[in-house]
């Protein structure tokens, strides 16, 4: 999975790309249509301090999140990569549980938690943080495990 001087065929890159492109081309196209439907209300949508201050709390929840995500999910991939711990089997799955819930079906729960009422942004960054920590450990555990461990132990050797 991760050899060392594996190259893709042409075809397989082409079809990649034509695929990357054809998806985003659905996005702009769903985005011009929605913007030309109605240009004055798009404009004040966005240009709204309303929308500049969702858009602020979208990204800064993505920055914590990812943060939180990295902090808890390099050391647990790390521990994961080595083996030898003894409940390695549950804090894997533990890590990957979450990657098995669609989006919406969290999204329902956080409404469901908030009881109808707005949703605290703690629980929004929490969510987000969980999905961000299950993601880190699902892909950087097989990297890691796949590393040459000799390199790792001359590396240490040499300082």
């Amino acid at each position: 999975m991760f050899e060392s001087g594996a190259r893709r065929s042409p075809a397989r890159t082409a079809s990649a790309v034509l695929l990357a492109l054809v998806a985003l081309g659905g996005v702009l196209a769903f985005l011009v249509i929605g913007l030309l439907d109605d240009v004055d209300s798009a404009r004040d949508t966005l240009t709204g301090s309303d929308f500049l201050a969702r858009l602020g709390f979208s990204f800064a929840q993505a920055g914590i999140a990812t943060a939180i995500g990295l902090a808890i999910g390099l050391p647990a991939s790390w521990l994961l990569s080595r083996g030898g711990l003894p409940a390695r089997g549950l804090l894997a799955f533990a890590l990957a549980a979450p990657l098995a819930f669609p989006g919406v079906v969290v999204g329902l729960g956080l409404e469901r938690i908030a009881d109808g009422q707005i949703v605290p942004r703690a629980l929004v960054v929490g969510a987000h943080a969980i999905f961000a920590t299950a993601a880190v450990t699902w892909l950087v555990t097989p990297a890691w495990a796949a590393g040459d461990r000799q390199a790792t132990e001359d590396a240490r050797t040499l300082g």
